[in-house]
This record gives structure tokens, C-alpha cells and sequence, in this order.
């Protein structure tokens, strides 16, 4: 039995701080797993301490595309399986608690997907970039392709 609406949450549990790179990775605490030929609605708020570098992220997955996707409202590019936010700048050096909210539509194919954020720095900085603990990725299903 499917039911539609079932919903999952992950929670980062501890800082994660990264600097002097613009090279994407997987963050170790946010990622949720999706069911094959299901169509998701993914929402995740971002609390980042920015400290210079600025925040760049993307999502890694194993089988799905992103439909649709926005960041605070801004439209980002979208398709395939990637979905690219660049040049999130919150204020100057020293910049804290810069809150980001994302959502898009996420279409698994035929296997389970793990879809996780990967992220770092848009401009390369000696000061750390950091993803705070209590950001959160939401995944909710909205339907099912049989």
C-alpha cells in the first residue's frame, strides 16, 4: 500500500564548517531516501554562518530529476539530476545566521534514490563556512507512477 503524503525529515545534529573550497561535497548529516517512480516535494531550510566564502550547494542522487526548484523565491538551474544554488551572500566577512529556504519537485525514476545536499563555499576563503545544526531536509511524497 502507497499512501501519498507519507513524509520524511533529517536533521543536522552537529556544525559542519568547510573553507578555502568551491568543490561540492555531500553533507554528512542531510539526505533522505526515496522510493523508485514517485514524485516528491522537497523542502529544506539552511542555516549557514558565512564568515567570507558565501554558500554554493547542489544535491547528489542516484536515479531522479529535479522538475522544479527555487531558493528564497529565486529560481535556480534546474534539471537533470542537479539543481545549482551559487552565490548565496548573507553580508560581509563575519556574516551569521544567514537562513536559506529551498523547495522544488523531485521525480525518482526506477530505483530507490538517495538524495543528498552537497555544498561549500562560492568563493574560496580561509574562514569557514558553516552549516548549522537544526537545518533541515524535507522529503514528502505527492505521487505515485505505476
Amino acid at each position: 500500500m502507497t499512501i501519498i503524503g507519507d513524509a520524511q525529515i533529517s536533521i543536522k545534529t552537529a556544525d559542519t564548517s568547510r573553507n578555502t573550497t568551491t568543490t561540492v561535497v555531500e553533507d554528512p548529516d542531510l539526505h533522505v531516501i526515496l522510493q523508485q517512480n514517485t514524485d516528491y516535494i522537497i523542502t529544506m531550510c539552511l542555516m549557514i554562518d558565512q564568515n567570507g566564502g558565501g554558500f554554493r550547494f547542489d544535491s547528489s542522487n542516484s536515479g531522479g530529476v529535479w522538475a522544479a526548484a527555487d531558493w528564497d523565491g529565486t529560481t535556480c538551474g534546474y534539471g537533470g539530476t542537479s539543481a545549482t544554488f551559487t552565490g548565496i551572500e548573507g553580508g560581509p566577512t563575519g556574516s551569521v545566521g544567514t537562513l536559506v529556504y529551498v523547495r522544488g519537485n523531485f521525480e525518482t525514476s526506477g530505483s530507490i534514490t538517495d538524495l543528498r545536499l552537497t555544498w561549500a563555499q562560492d568563493s574560496s576563503h580561509a574562514n569557514d563556512t558553516t552549516l548549522k545544526t537544526g537545518s533541515w531536509m524535507r522529503a514528502v511524497q505527492v505521487s505515485v507512477t505505476v
